[in-house]
């Protein structure tokens, strides 16, 4: 009766303590205890909907920089110096294929002895907006004008706002108070 006891103590124990494989095998050799009946849970089965895949089309970047070419019909004949220009390489990375301009003159950051000109150039078409082309102008660089020289973009408002670019200039003239300009080299949009 003792051994019952003791045993009957070892089963309310292990049940009391959660069980576990240990408590499984005393009730399992006891002899007076009913033996467990194994239970089985059905899980459902799940199902996923995987969505339908696509394949991007690829979309182009535009170019946002490369060699640009203006060139200016300018007119000396009276102040401020004023004109039409055409973008003769690179209107589809400048965004601009024509326009009118109009010279302002302020002290050089090349050069504290001369002026430095600024072009602000107002676009016609297909942006709007405008941008300053800033050069100074001298008979001793070398190149095929009468005047020649540097130049870059000093600001850009408008669609023109994040333009950047340098480049060569020259001037030839085409009658005592009318003369082509030309400017070429790179640009870029940079925000």
């Amino acid at each position: 009766m003792r051994r019952l006891i003791v045993l009957l103590a070892l089963v309310l124990v292990g049940t009391a303590c959660g069980g576990g494989e240990d408590s499984a095998d005393v009730t399992a050799s006891s002899p007076d205890s009913t033996a467990a009946t194994p239970t089985t849970t059905t899980t459902p089965p799940t199902t996923t909907t995987t969505p339908p895949t696509t394949t991007a089309t690829p979309t182009t970047t535009p170019t946002t920089s490369g060699p640009v070419t203006i060139k200016t019909a300018s007119d000396y004949n009276s102040e401020p110096i004023h004109g039409t220009f055409e973008v003769k390489e690179g209107a589809d990375i400048l965004g601009c294929s024509n326009g009118t301009y109009v010279d302002t003159l302020r002290p050089s950051e090349f050069d504290n002895s001369v002026d430095e000109i600024n072009k602000v150039m107002t676009c016609s078409e297909p942006d709007t907006g405008t941008f300053t082309i800033a050069f100074v102008p001298n008979g001793y660089d070398t190149g095929p004008g009468v005047l020649n020289g540097p130049w870059r973009i000093l600001d850009g408002f408008g669609d023109f706002v994040d333009l950047q670019g340098e480049g060569d200039y020259w001037l030839v003239p085409l009658g005592p108070k009318t003369g082509v300009e030309t400017y070429t080299g790179d640009i870029e949009y940079t925000p």
